[in-house]
This record gives structure tokens, C-alpha cells and sequence, in this order.
């Protein structure tokens, strides 16, 4: 997070037209929690956040009970998808539970999107659809 913030993003702004309200990030499996940690704890800068598969919950590795106990970001925009096949089979027991905590905190249901995707493997296959979906929806 502090070189994307401190070195990556301020090099991309002085480069190109970006709007800091625009600025996100992306990823999939482990880079699918990345995604979640960088919009919710450094909300500041990422205010939209695509979570693929995410391991929030996975064996020993446990985010959201992290999660839980930090300040809910104010501005962030959200999309989370898991798969039903394979892999991705492990990882919704963390997905359920962060979907629930987003509806008992009241996060604004207009600034997250979220679907099982029936049959989406842990793949590049099945991120690729997904991702097409989800970043239409932000941007």
C-alpha cells in the first residue's frame, strides 16, 4: 500500500488525467483480498474496489476478523464475486461472512455489488467475465 500510494499513484497522476474519485483497484484469489484491504483500510485514496474470489477466510488467514474492528470507509465502492466450482468452493465461508457484516453495518446496498457466479471457477476464465461485469458497473 505505501508504495502504491506514495510513489505509483502520484507518478500515474503527474502522467495522466485521473481523477482521484476514480482511482481503484482489482484483483483476484490472494490479489482479490489486496483489493479489499487497499479500498477499505486506504480508503482515502482507492474508493473502488474489485474483489474476485477474495480469501478473506481461508485456513489460517482470517481478514475479517481484522476487518471487523477498523472504521468503515465512507466512499467506498465495492464488488465482490465468488465461483461456485473448485477452488472457490473454500473461500465463500469468508465471502457470506462479509457479505452479512456489509448488511448489519447498513453499508449503502447502491455501493456494492455482489454475485455467485453458478459454475465460476478459481480461473482467469471465469475473473475475466466477471471483471468485464463489475468494472462496467463502477465506471
Amino acid at each position: 500500500a505505501k508504495a502504491l500510494i506514495d510513489e505509483l499513484i502520484p507518478e500515474l497522476i503527474s502522467q495522466y488525467r485521473i481523477k482521484s474519485n476514480d482511482i481503484g483497484t482489482i484483483g483476484s484469489s490472494a490479489g482479490g483480498l489486496v483489493s479489499l484491504y487497499l479500498g477499505w483500510e486506504f480508503n482515502k485514496i482507492f474508493k473502488k474496489a474489485i474483489c474476485l474470489s477474495p480469501g478473506i477466510i481461508y485456513r489460517d488467514q482470517d481478514y475479517y476478523s481484522q476487518l471487523i474492528k477498523t472504521k468503515t470507509p465512507k466512499n467506498l465502492r465495492l464488488a465482490i464475486v465468488n465461483g461456485t466450482d473448485n477452488f472457490d468452493k473454500n473461500l465463500q465461508y469468508g465471502v457470506d461472512k462479509f457479505i452479512s457484516y456489509l448488511k448489519s453495518i447498513d453499508f449503502s446496498k447502491k455501493n456494492y455489488m455482489y454475485w455467485i457466479e453458478k459454475d465460476g471457477t478459481h480461473s482467469s476464465k471465469s475473473w475475466s467475465k466477471q471483471a468485464k461485469k463489475t468494472i462496467e458497473w463502477l465506471y
